[in-house]
C-alpha cells in the first residue's frame, strides 16, 4: 500500500504506481519488499517513515531499477501517473535498455513452473 493508502489521506491514480512497483519487486525477488517484517503496525510503519521499497535479492538492469524506484517515490504529489510510467518503458525498450521476453519463452516458463495446470 502506498503511504497515503496507509496514512487514509485522499489519493490519486498514481497510487497504481507504487502498488505496480511493489508488485515488480516481489516477482523479480519473489518476496514482498518487507517481508522480514511480520507486526502489521510494523509494516505501516515502514512505508510511512522508512524509504523507498528496494530490491533484496535481485540486480534488475540499472534502467528497471530507476523505472521502479521513479514509481515508488514516496512524494505522491511528484509520483509519475500511469501512463508516464507506460511511457518511459516504451522509451526504454526503444532504446534497448529494457529486454522483453518472447510469447513462446514465458510460455515454456509458465509451464515448467505450473506443470499440472495444463
Amino acid at each position: 500500500m502506498a503511504p497515503e493508502v496507509v496514512l487514509e489521506e485522499p489519493y490519486k491514480s498514481n497510487v497504481d504506481t507504487w502498488s505496480l512497483g511493489v508488485t515488480m519487486i516481489e516477482m523479480m525477488d519473489r518476496v514482498p519488499p518487507l517481508y522480514y517484517l511480520e507486526d502489521t503496525s510494523d509494516i505501516y510503519a515502514e512505508i510511512i517513515y522508512g524509504g523507498s521499497p528496494k530490491f533484496h535479492f535481485t540486480k534488475p538492469s540499472s534502467s528497471m531499477a530507476e523505472i521502479v524506484q521513479w514509481m515508488l517515490t514516496h512524494n505522491s504529489i511528484v509520483r509519475p501517473y500511469p501512463q508516464a510510467v507506460l511511457k518511459k518503458m516504451y522509451t526504454e525498450i526503444k532504446r534497448g535498455n529494457l529486454r522483453c521476453t518472447k510469447q513462446r519463452d514465458l510460455a515454456r516458463l509458465v509451464c515448467q513452473v505450473f506443470p499440472d495446470s495444463l
